[in-house]
């Protein structure tokens, strides 16, 4: 069996091919071959023939159709009709779609030239069309006013907007002119879940959660907890939306009003609508329903109707205006005075004027039209 087997494979072999046979097999695939590049400058443009973007690379290999190609060491411009938005460099990077979006990936730096501001991450897309920088991985974007870090954030270049999230954390710089000076130690953190940045316009709104502190080197001063922020960069100011909670370390005060304005470096707080002031040592409360707080001095002023409590006392006054010192705990009011005194002897004291200290009860009111001031005792139970 085996011989007989071996004689037909022979024969087998040495008989003529089947030409039907031969023409069914397939051609040998063409060898395909792709285009690799050393030491190259690479140039996009769009449908007008203006430059979308150019970069140098040390090498560049393409796709075998030519449509994409891989990056290494990517340094270069992109542009916005004909002007340079952005000025990169990067260790790594593709073109996607005949240069449609570009990647860029691992150490990479962004400067907008018209503004200063540098953005850094490990992973970015530049749309060419929309003129679109989406940042990915440890974002942080860098300016004299501002140092902004997030998960992830989306760069405009045509309105030179910022908007980051996740894990928002944005500190406030604030350089003197002279290089010799030393740099100033107040500063203002805002942490947040996202957050929108107008370069160009020096603002920044966030409408989440947020918390702003004020420091001092690494001390902190000042704490709010706010809905909704505007930060006014150039005017060191923060308007507050929404509720707002305030605590001052010293001054140890706690303020609520909505909304609130905050000049964050020289420690001015104001509203025009209802204020409360409480000093949390003290147990002093003050209200206006219009009012001011300079808290670098410790100094209070309201008006369009105010009322002072001392917990611990008992006592209040009402007056039209007030100028309230948490330092020494002194006060100084006018209009429609009445000083009520609950603790020991129940009185009311009615006059135009009124000074002294609530937590002392020593509270001396006086009266400037003809009427004397009115004093009621309220004889005990």
């Amino acid at each position: 069996m085996g011989g007989l087997l071996l004689s037909t494979l022979m024969l087998s072999s040495c008989a003529p091919p089947d030409p039907l046979e031969q023409k069914s097999q397939p051609p040998p695939p063409k060898e395909e071959s792709s285009l690799t590049l050393n030491n190259a400058t690479l140039e996009q443009a769009n449908a007008k023939g203006q430059t979308v973007w150019k970069i140098q690379v040390e090498e560049a290999r393409y796709s075998v159709d030519g449509k994409n190609a891989t990056l290494v060491n990517v340094k270069g411009d992109f542009y916005e009709n004909g002007k340079v938005v952005l000025q990169v460099k990067a260790d790594k990077g593709e073109i996607i779609e005949d240069g449609k979006a570009l990647f860029l990936r691992e150490n990479i730096v962004a400067l907008d030239p018209r503004n200063k501001a540098v953005l850094r991450a490990q992973e970015v897309e530049w749309q060419t069309e929309s003129s679109i920088l989406t940042a990915r991985q440890n974002l942080k974007g860098e300016h004299p006013d501002l140092t902004v870090t997030a998960k992830e954030g989306r760069y405009e270049t045509k309105e030179e907007k910022l908007i980051v999230s996740g894990d928002v954390v944005a500190v406030t710089e604030h350089n003197t002119k002279d290089q010799n000076q030393p740099k100033d130690p107040r500063r203002l953190e805002l942490k947040t879940d996202r957050i929108t940045w107008e370069i160009k316009n020096n603002r920044v709104f966030g409408d989440r959660p947020l918390t702003l502190v004020r420091f001092v080197d690494k001390t902190a001063t000042d704490e709010v907890k706010s809905n909704q922020a505007e930060l006014l960069l150039k005017q060191q100011l923060v308007h507050l939306a929404g509720l707002n909670q305030f605590k001052s370390v010293e001054p140890p005060l706690q303020i609520a009003a909505e909304p609130i304005s905050w000049s964050y470096l020289n420690r001015f707080v104001s509203t025009d609508n209802p204020i409360t002031i409480v000093d949390y040592k003290q147990q002093i409360t003050v209200r206006g329903n219009r009012g001011a707080v300079n808290l670098a001095d410790g100094i209070a002023k309201l008006e369009q109707g105010t009322n002072t409590t001392s917990q611990e006392q008992q006592s209040q006054l009402y007056a039209d205006e007030l100028t309230y010192n948490f330092g020494p705990q002194t006060l100084q009011a006018k209009g429609n005075i009445i000083y009520e005194q609950q603790k020991g002897v129940k009185f009311n004291l009615t006059g135009d004027l009124a000074q002294g200290s609530l937590p002392d009860n020593n509270v001396v009111v006086t009266s400037t039209s003809p009427e004397r001031v009115v004093t009621e005792i309220f004889p005990n139970q």
